[in-house]
């Protein structure tokens, strides 16, 4: 991994910890989440957004919807966008 992209993901982590929601221990354990953020500004990913579930899951993890969901109930104050969307759909428990 390069310094540079380390960089963005450390910074990204440092961001992402002001958030509300969980946002796993270490900066990789959420790498799906923290990398799907360019597919969830593709969709529209807005505060108070009603995007279909499947729609969302495919950013995280396009073959396997299942663990799309554990991650993103693991992950979700990683990033603002999809904070907001878990929170108006009720995704995790």
């Amino acid at each position: 991994m390069g310094l540079s992209r380390l960089s963005l993901l450390l910074s990204l982590y440092t961001i992402a910890r002001a958030a509300e929601g969980p946002c796993n221990v270490g900066p990789l354990d959420c790498y799906e989440v923290m990398n799907a953020s360019t597919c969830f500004a593709s969709i529209d990913m807005g505060p108070g957004s009603l995007n279909p579930k499947a729609q969302v899951l495919q950013c995280v993890n396009e073959g396997d919807a299942a663990a799309a969901q554990e991650v993103i109930c693991r992950c979700w104050g990683c990033d603002s966008a999809l904070e907001g969307w878990v929170k108006s759909n009720n995704i995790c428990p």
